[in-house]
């Protein structure tokens, strides 16, 4: 989809940074769509904004902010700032939640990078290199990653 990914934050289950959805960047994102409904959805978010799951986002606050995207939400929530409706494909929209606010970029953890190399290949059929090339494009990788020991994470089991 159009924009880009950056890491920043910080992860209280894999440490390190988190890779965001930035869709004022240029370029194309890869990305994995899950067929769910709206309350599955609103688990989703819920559980990864750190909030009871107890009801369905109330998605009739609209964000009026001008977006390179269908429509916005904001979400209450310290490392998640916003609900995006990115497109629909095959007429079902897409979601994805993201933060919009200023972040400094932070460098992800190992585990989490082999975690996103494996879903490149195993979704985009991308090669080695491909995958390496596009994580290290994102900011927040570099100077704490590089080529080589992007690499190396998927050479160790």
């Amino acid at each position: 989809m159009p924009g880009g990914i950056f890491f920043a934050g910080e992860s209280k289950v894999w440490g390190g940074g988190i890779a965001f959805y930035n869709p004022f960047s240029t370029g194309e994102s890869a990305a994995r769509g899950y067929l769910i409904t709206f309350g599955q959805l609103s688990d989703v978010v819920a559980q990864e904004t750190w909030r009871p799951v107890k009801a369905d986002l109330p998605l009739d606050v609209l964000e009026t902010v001008e977006l390179p995207v269908e429509r916005h939400w904001p979400l209450e929530s310290q490392t998640y700032s916003s609900l995006l409706h990115v497109g629909d494909r095959e007429g079902v929209p897409m979601m994805t939640i993201t933060s919009l606010q200023e972040l400094t970029p932070t460098a992800p953890s190992g585990p989490y990078l082999r975690t996103m190399l494996d879903g490149l290949a195993e979704v985009l059929g991308w090669s080695l290199d491909q995958r390496v090339r596009y994580l290290l494009a994102a900011p927040g990788i570099s100077p704490s990653w590089t080529a080589e020991s992007l690499a190396a994470l998927c050479e160790s089991p």
